[in-house]
């Protein structure tokens, strides 16, 4: 019998071999349990993983949208400022330009009041 392949002495029944492979067999159960349990706590952290990772990429998608809303606004504000600064400089010319033509009627003024006076000062 010592010369069949294993599995077939061990279905014979052959009780020296059972006895021989039977701690191999607990030993192989035992791992083939632990490597269950590692197997069951892999999957479990693969899920949390997976949840982990959807919450950070929604929490970009909602970043990302938050940054494209910020970016328009600074956009639009930047617009805002120079619109503002051009009407700015724009008041500041007509500010000029009215100043000149103040100083320009105090002179006309000025000449018609001595005029006015030369005119009083004459006799008739």
């Amino acid at each position: 019998m010592t010369g069949k392949p294993l599995p077939w002495r061990l279905a014979q029944g052959n009780n020296d071999d059972v006895t021989r492979v039977a701690p191999y067999m607990e030993r192989a159960a035992k791992r083939g349990q632990r490597s269950g349990k590692a197997a069951l706590a892999m999957a479990a952290a693969v899920g949390n993983v997976r949840e982990h990772a959807s919450g950070t990429a929604l929490g970009v998608e909602k970043s990302s949208g938050q940054l494209v809303t910020v970016a328009a606004a600074t956009d639009e504000m930047t617009r805002s400022v120079a619109e503002i600064s051009s009407q700015v400089s724009a008041a500041s010319q007509v500010a000029r330009e009215a100043v000149g033509g103040a100083d320009s009627s105090q002179q006309s003024v000025k000449g018609l009041a001595a005029a006015t006076a030369r005119i009083g000062d004459q006799q008739f």
